[in-house]
């Protein structure tokens, strides 16, 4: 009996150990994992979508929904002071917002040296990827993406928010009749109402509003209207090699 009772304490010591082992392992797994960069959080990376100059953005899986996001995956060592204010109102104005036409932020994790933006994940890509492979817009389309932006730009407004850099590359394509306004880099609030003058130069100069050129201040709101307007003269009429 008394050896019965040994043997019985010995298993579940060595179970105990097991146990304990397994988790060491898991943590370890994990913690490589992460090392390696192939997850943060409960993110599993699984490809590459873009990059760009100090960041990259990565497709990956929520390890529990198995839902599908998009993670940008910003270096902030190698960002000046400039950038990072960039970076700090480009997630201010992504945070603010929560509209149909308006890319959403689900959440932001902090790490030494990189942070990580994890939005929803749009399938169809850039609308400027759409145009150079297909071709020009039909009026039609031009118009149903118009008619979105107006009310994606109105909403943000609404909130005291101008982007600033509306572009084909900012805008994403769910599908051919649906967009998501991306890209809040260049965006930034109006403390004192929408007539409050801006002086920073901003944007692509190919969509920006004459006044940026040629005042040395100018007022957000209807700068975003000729940025809407432009990229859409220019996604009608341009031919893209």
């Amino acid at each position: 009996m008394k050896n019965h009772c040994s043997f019985l304490m010995s298993t579940a010591i060595l179970m105990g150990y097991h146990i304990i082992l397994q988790q060491k392992l898991k943590i370890f797994n994990g913690n490589a994992q992460v090392a390696l960069g192939r997850r943060i959080g409960f993110y599993r990376f699984c490809g590459d979508i873009g990059r760009g100059n100090f960041s990259r953005v990565k497709l990956a899986i929520h390890q529990l929904t198995k839902d599908k996001v998009a993670i940008k995956v910003v270096d902030t060592s190698r960002l000046d002071a400039k950038a990072l204010r960039m970076l700090s109102k480009e997630v201010s104005t992504l945070e603010a917002a929560f509209h149909p036409f308006i890319l959403r932020l689900f959440e932001v994790i902090d790490t030494i040296g990189k942070i990580y933006l994890v939005s929803e994940w749009i399938p169809g890509g850039e609308l400027y990827s759409r145009i150079v492979d297909i071709g020009v817009l039909e009026e039609y389309h031009a118009a149903v993406i118009f008619y979105q932006l107006l009310i994606a730009v109105k909403y943000l407004h609404s909130l005291g928010y101008v982007h600033r850099d509306i572009k084909a590359e900012n805008i994403l394509m769910i599908n051919e009749e649906r967009i998501k306004l991306a890209d809040f880099g260049f965006s930034t609030q109006l403390i004192n109402g929408s007539n409050q003058h801006l002086d920073t130069f901003c944007g692509s100069p190919p969509y920006a509003a004459p006044e940026l050129f040629s005042d040395d201040h100018y007022v957000g709101g209807p700068v975003s209207k000729t940025n809407i307007r432009n990229k859409i003269t220019k996604d009608l009429s341009r031919k893209c090699n």
